[in-house]
């Protein structure tokens, strides 16, 4: 299974995957993410039956699309998550949340505390895209990256309450 093997199933695994996320240029990321996951956990994928590697390529496709719409859904997590109206924590609940957030927010450095600041202040990705330089898809990983390590000072500063 060479690059041949690659080629028959790569628009297969675009289209499948571009039917979750009706998005070319990323399903083609999943997709030649999904290839790396087939090569790193075949030592010989030549030894392997064409059905067999048919089907877990499908199946990885699928869970790493799911992963990638579940990190697409929590996105915006820390600024409507854990303290929305649903909570039983309220007003004095989602104030704390909003001054944690610009609190550390300040600690994030260069792009990502460029993207987080855009983000809070509504900025248009397309504005961001300008301003920035980069496509849509590296803003969105920016984001998601900056959004983490946002979370996390977040969190680090809750256990030291």
């Amino acid at each position: 299974m060479d690059e041949k093997f690659y080629c028959d199933y790569e628009t297969l695994i675009i289209n499948f995957i571009n039917k979750y996320i009706d998005n070319r240029a990323v399903a083609e990321d999943i997709c030649h993410d999904t290839y790396v996951d087939f090569l790193m956990n075949f030592d010989n994928p030549d030894m392997l039956d064409e059905d067999y590697a048919r089907r877990w390529l499908m199946k990885t496709a699928k869970n790493n699309t799911l992963n990638y719409m579940n990190k697409a859904a929590t996105r915006y997590e820390v600024f409507d998550g854990d303290f929305n109206e649903d909570n039983v924590c309220g007003d004095k609940a989602r104030d704390r949340q909003r001054e944690l957030v610009y609190e550390n927010v300040g600690k994030l450095s260069g792009i990502y505390y460029d993207v987080i600041v855009a983000r809070l202040n509504d900025v248009p990705m397309e504005q961001m895209m300008a301003d920035t330089g980069k496509s849509r898809h590296a803003l969105e990983c920016i984001y998601s990256r900056a959004l983490k390590q946002l979370k996390d000072y977040i969190s680090n500063n809750l256990k030291n309450i």
